[in-house]
């Protein structure tokens, strides 16, 4: 049996399942996008963002702290901005963003968002929110419909800058994007020094970036923030579930079975979740 052949089996009994498990209205819809998702035709593989310019980044940084000085908002560093901050003292060199998190219980994270849109150097790129369906099929989102997610910035037309919404449930912080999920063990923040200036970030920095990146001393040449994050869980929606589709369609085509394992089971803890 061909590659393509397997993989289209494997949708179609995918697809069975899935329909089979939602049964509230969406049905008709989430075949649609489903089926849209698991064609045969060569996905699209989205180009990756520039490297951070050094200076600019910095720059960004400053800025950043100093609008946390003036405000009530405790944001702090996350992902690869934290370990670049720890294991390098700098942003790491591949890095093409800057990642912040912030608490969806902070009372005051309506006004830092309003902030950000008005500063002048600051340009709103995308700001995701909790959807209905995400609220319904995942339990750390019900009752949180509507909520911001993640928002993305671009600082001075030139660097990124993802702010991260971090949900506490049940003892773990869960923070993410509308295809990836990630969860932390609940965790206090500390000022740490970067660039000679103060944020605050995971306060026991050793467990955070082992629950990230496992082995987070050793640098890797590769890494998929979908794939090889130890702390990766499933979202049960359809634009995570045609996300993970895709993806071990390119990795099958890449000939990547390690990473191509790892999304298969995703796909099929999302459904098993969902029985």
């Amino acid at each position: 049996m061909s590659d393509r052949l397997a993989l289209i089996r494997t949708a179609q009994r995918l697809k069975k399942i899935f329909l089979a498990t939602l049964e509230k209205g969406e049905t008709d819809k989430l075949a649609r996008l489903y089926k849209a998702g698991a064609r045969g035709s060569a996905p699209h593989v989205a180009s990756k963002k520039p490297r951070l310019s050094p200076d600019l980044a910095i720059e960004c940084l400053q800025e950043l702290r100093q609008m946390f000085v003036q405000s009530p908002v405790k944001p702090f560093l996350v992902s690869g901005t934290f370990l670049g901050c720890v294991r390098e003292q700098r942003l790491l060199a591949h890095d093409y963003d800057i990642d912040l998190g912030v608490n969806l219980a902070d009372e005051f994270l309506p006004g830092l968002l309003a902030d950000l849109k008005r500063h002048p150097s600051f340009e709103l790129q995308e700001a995701q929110v909790i959807t209905n369906e995400m609220a319904a099929l995942n339990d750390w989102a019900k009752g949180r419909a509507g909520k911001p997610w993640l928002v993305k910035f671009l600082f001075k037309k030139a660097i990124h800058l993802d702010l991260f919404v971090h949900i506490s449930h049940r003892g773990e912080v869960f923070h993410g994007s509308k295809k990836n999920l990630w969860v932390n063990a609940e965790f206090g923040l500390a000022p740490r020094p970067f660039y000679g200036l103060e944020f605050y970030a995971p306060a026991n920095a050793e467990v955070y970036l082992t629950e990230n990146y496992g082995d987070w001393p050793t640098p890797v040449r590769s890494f998929d923030c979908t794939t090889d994050t130890p702390n990766a869980r499933v979202i049960h929606s359809t634009s995570a579930l045609k996300f993970l589709i895709r993806q071990h369609i390119i990795t099958g085509r890449q000939g990547d079975a390690r990473r191509q394992a790892i999304l298969l089971r995703r796909i099929q803890q999302c459904f098993a979740a969902l029985e």
